[in-house]
């Protein structure tokens, strides 16, 4: 079905729910959950009869404990892992799953939906790894910084430093509704465990 996007059907990012990611889990290429979810943000699409449908969504997730392609970029290599688990709890986060409903593809929603993760996250750096990323350049054209794996087999790792980049989000965006939002977010994903 090939379905014609128009100005009067916008196309709005903005916070959601686990329950969004729920809708739109099938048609992602990892058959699993996140292990942690820490915000998440969705597409939705303002049909003409007022209703929305949800056609994208992004999950932030906490990090993961052990990335060697992180600790190489960044450094770490010398710190000890106790160390190394404080600095990922307190500096990153990590964009786990980035899924848009194959009718809404190729029109940049993925993109938006990573940029608006970037521009919520509260830590410093915003990392990724995906195999998608061999095939589709999502996380770059966000402006994420592409590491390339040291086999072709593994993921490719993506960092991005908002202290070396500028943000159009404005602060007041990121406060207590974020905060209300990602504990909203927790309290649904905890429940479905």
């Amino acid at each position: 079905m090939n379905r014609q996007i128009s100005n009067f059907n916008p196309i709005q990012v903005m916070p959601a729910t686990f329950n969004e990611y729920k809708t739109l889990a099938r048609f992602h290429y990892l058959a699993r959950r996140p292990s942690t979810v820490a915000d998440v943000v969705a597409a939705f699409h303002h049909l003409p009869d007022g209703r929305r449908r949800c056609v994208g969504v992004a999950v932030l997730s906490w990090p993961t404990s052990c990335n060697r392609l992180r600790q190489k970029t960044l450094r770490l290599n010398a710190l000890g892992y106790g160390q190394r688990l404080r600095f990922a709890n307190a500096n990153l986060r990590t964009i786990s799953r980035v899924i848009v409903h194959p009718t809404y593809r190729s029109l940049g929603l993925a993109k938006r939906l990573i940029e608006a993760l970037i521009a919520r996250c509260p830590t410093r750096y915003v990392e990724s790894s995906a195999k998608m990323a061999h095939a589709h350049p999502m996380f770059d054209r966000a402006g994420m910084t592409r590491i390339e794996p040291e086999s072709s087999n593994d993921p490719v790792y993506f960092l991005y430093d908002k202290s070396a980049k500028s943000f159009s989000t404005p602060t007041s965006e990121r406060s207590e509704e974020s905060d209300q939002n990602r504990a909203t977010t927790r309290k649904e994903f905890d429940r479905s465990l």
